[in-house]
C-alpha cells in the first residue's frame, strides 16, 4: 500500500512508473526490465504491489528502489526510499534501522492510504483527511520564496514530461524491433515456401502418354499429296509472246 500511494501518477495510475522504468531499462545494460514490454513490466510489478501481491513474491530491494527513483518526485525520493527500505526489511526479516512510520504503531488498527500519504495527499484525491496533528508550518524566514518554489515546480514538470516522452519512445522502439523480427520471420517463411513450390503442367499429372498430332486445316488432310499452285494473271495484261532476236 505504501508503494501504491507514492508510485501512482496524478490520475492514480501506475502506467507512468512503468514507462519510466522502461526508459531506464533501455539505457542500462542488464536491467531487469530490459527487452520487456509495458504489459510484461506491469505483470511483474503487480506480483509485488496491489491486491495480487503475495508474501512469497517479495522482490529484490534493487527493483523496488528502481521503481521509487523512476516515479517519485526528486524532492521526496530519499524519504520514500528510507521508509520503503524499512518496510522491505520487516518483510524479509532483516534488521531495521531508521525511524518507524507513525501509521505502523500498534495503536493503529486500520492503515489507510490517507494515513500513508498525509493530509495533502488525501485532499488531492478527495479522501477524508486523517485525524492527527497537522505538520508544523515552518517560520516565514525559513520558507522558500514563492518565485523559487514556482520555478522548481515548473522545472519538475518539464523533467517529468521529458521522462514520460523518453519512456514512450523506448516502448515504441521496442515494439518496432518486435515488428521487424516478426516481418523477418514471415518473409523467411514465404521464401522457403516459394523455394519448395514446383508448378506442374496439368497434362503431366495424367496417366499414360498422349500422342501429339499436327494441326491442319479440316479441308486439307496431313496425308494429301502436294499439288501445283498457279496464280491467274489479270485480264487486262496481254500474254507475252516470244519475239525473235
Amino acid at each position: 500500500m505504501f508503494l501504491l500511494v507514492h508510485l501512482v501518477d496524478d490520475q492514480g495510475r501506475m502506467s507512468t512508473a512503468y514507462r519510466r522504468v522502461l526508459r531506464r531499462a533501455a539505457r542500462t545494460p542488464g536491467h531487469w526490465a530490459q527487452g520487456r514490454s509495458l504489459g510484461s513490466v506491469r505483470a511483474e510489478v503487480t506480483r509485488w504491489i496491489g491486491v495480487q501481491a503475495r508474501p512469497d513474491t517479495v522482490p529484490p530491494w534493487g527493483r523496488l528502489a528502481d521503481l521509487v527513483n523512476a516515479a517519485v518526485h526528486p524532492e521526496h525520493v530519499q524519504d520514500v526510499l528510507a521508509t520503503a527500505r524499512h518496510l522491505h526489511r520487516l518483510v524479509t526479516g532483516e534488521e531495521t534501522d531508521g525511524p518507524r512510520p507513525r501509521w505502523l504503531d500498534p495503536s493503529v488498527e486500520n492503515i489507510t492510504t490517507a494515513m500513508i500519504g498525509g493530509p495533502e495527499w488525501a485532499r488531492k484525491y478527495g479522501l477524508p483527511v486523517p485525524e492527527g496533528p497537522e505538520p508544523e508550518t515552518p517560520a516565514e524566514d525559513e520558507q522558500a520564496p514563492d518565485r523559487e518554489s514556482s520555478a522548481y515546480e515548473m522545472l519538475w514538470t518539464v523533467v517529468r514530461v521529458h521522462r514520460d516522452a523518453e519512456a514512450r519512445i523506448a516502448e515504441l522502439e521496442h515494439q518496432v524491433r518486435r515488428l521487424h523480427e516478426e516481418n523477418a520471420r514471415l518473409s523467411g517463411d514465404v521464401t522457403t515456401w516459394l523455394g519448395d513450390y514446383r508448378p506442374t503442367i496439368p497434362d503431366q499429372d495424367r496417366g499414360g502418354h498422349r500422342t501429339r498430332r499436327p494441326v491442319a486445316d479440316r479441308h486439307l488432310g496431313a496425308q494429301d499429296p502436294a499439288q501445283a499452285f498457279t496464280y491467274p494473271l489479270p485480264a487486262e495484261l496481254p500474254a507475252s509472246h516470244p519475239t525473235a532476236g
